[in-house]
């Protein structure tokens, strides 16, 4: 049995920039001859008969996520915050070869940082080690005199730590502040997840790069993974598969809190596939999808067309 969800109402503040609590400016949106195009959903996938009194403050457009993990959440307790703070025992850098990186992430430490660089030409980026509930192991952005700022913020600065793709088979991690660029990595997804209660916060996942390259984004195949705060984005249309933005595949308990989700002309929020149960206390909540219309100049030749404007999807397989 597969769930799609479709529902799209109202058009708001992208929730990257609403959750950091400040309203957006036009310097905020990719460059270029755009015209926008805003949906938010906000979607239970189970009914909730109660709803916990919230203990954090709203956003900018007053809304607080009831099931984001963060200290003192409702839903999920968790001090992601604090935790991502914590001081580095282990630092990976571009110097680093592709075992040690490996072994640094999947040795004793618990808080593992990395520093701004490429490490896409490592290939895929395995995490087999495990945290607990009391001891989540971290995998996180570090640079010195770090601002704090989102991965997608970092493009023009070249402050980000880009890793190819990520596939995470242990449980109870936190993975903070990384990015997944676009490129044509042949793997099922940019980041895959089998391991179990895992958060993901404030990373960017970009779809794979060139027209026709079908890979999803993220993928979660086991109970109680998160997605939250986080970019996913830029996948054209894929002739020889459907890839999923964010794919709920197999799993209960799963969170999709908080994100923002555009140009990605596939499934955008997919729960369960053919054949598989759907996943039992799902929420996705608080998130923006949107596409944006490109202008294609290409398509003003001629005294009849210069008078008119003429735009084309991102999702419009190029002839």
């Amino acid at each position: 049995m597969r769930v799609e969800l479709a529902i799209v109402t109202g058009a708001r503040t992208p929730q990257h920039l609403s959750s950091r609590g400040r309203a957006a400016t036009p310097g905020d949106y990719p460059s270029g001859d755009w015209l926008k195009m805003r949906f938010h959903i906000s979607i239970l996938v189970v009914l909730i008969s109660t709803f916990p009194t919230l203990v954090s403050a709203a956003d900018a457009n007053g809304y607080t996520a009831q099931y984001e993990c963060r200290s003192g959440g409702p839903d999920c307790n968790v001090d992601v915050a604090g935790l991502t703070q914590q001081a580095c025992q282990q630092t990976i850098t571009t110097s680093d070869s592709a075992s040690t990186i490996s072994s640094k992430i999947n040795g004793g430490s618990q808080f593992i940082c990395v520093q701004p660089g490429d490490y896409t030409g490592i290939g895929t980026i395995s995490i087999t080690a495990s945290g607990s509930s009391g001891a989540r192991k971290v995998l996180r952005y570090y640079r010195p005199g770090d601002s704090d700022d989102q991965p997608w913020n970092q493009t023009s600065s070249g402050n980000q730590a880009k890793m190819s793709e990520i596939e995470l088979t242990g449980n109870y991690w936190i993975v903070h502040r990384l990015t997944l660029p676009s490129n044509t990595h042949s793997g099922l997804a940019r980041f895959y997840v089998t391991g179990a209660n895992n958060i993901l916060n404030r990373i960017l996942v970009e779809g794979p790069g060139g027209t026709d390259a079908c890979q999803s984004g993220v993928n979660f195949q086991a109970s109680g993974n998160v997605l939250q705060n986080s970019v996913v984005r830029d996948a054209r249309r894929c002739t020889t598969g459907s890839p999923v933005a964010v794919s709920l595949e197999n799993g209960d308990n799963l969170r999709v809190i908080n994100n923002e989700i555009s140009n990605w002309c596939e499934h955008q929020i997919q729960v369960g596939q053919n054949n598989i149960p759907s996943s039992a206390g799902t929420v996705v909540e608080n998130n923006d999808l949107y596409l944006t219309l490109l202008l294609d100049r290409s398509r003003l030749r001629g005294a009849k067309r210069r008078r008119s404007m003429s735009f084309v999807s991102h999702c419009v397989l190029p002839f």
